[in-house]
């Protein structure tokens, strides 16, 4: 079984760690790539996911190193 090169919404928001809702909006605004087929349908690319997934991460780490704090904490205030 070849393994699929797009995914959906709701798996996109699981491995961004946002709602499905802030996906579709980072479609729209063009943050992230995908392919609109039916009114809240979108077939995404794994690796745009990825690629978005990682910048997220290497920008929190950046900013708990200038803070002082792991991302973790800064994010609980």
């Amino acid at each position: 079984m070849v393994a699929s090169k797009t995914m959906n919404v709701k798996d996109a928001a699981k491995i961004l760690v946002v709602s499905d809702a802030r996906v579709r909006q980072m479609l729209a605004d063009g943050t992230l790539t995908g392919e609109k087929f039916t009114e809240r349908g979108w077939a995404i690319p794994v690796a745009a996911v990825r690629k978005l997934a990682k910048e997220r991460e290497k920008s929190a780490k950046a900013k708990a190193k200038a803070s002082g704090k792991p991302a973790r904490e800064r994010k609980a205030k």
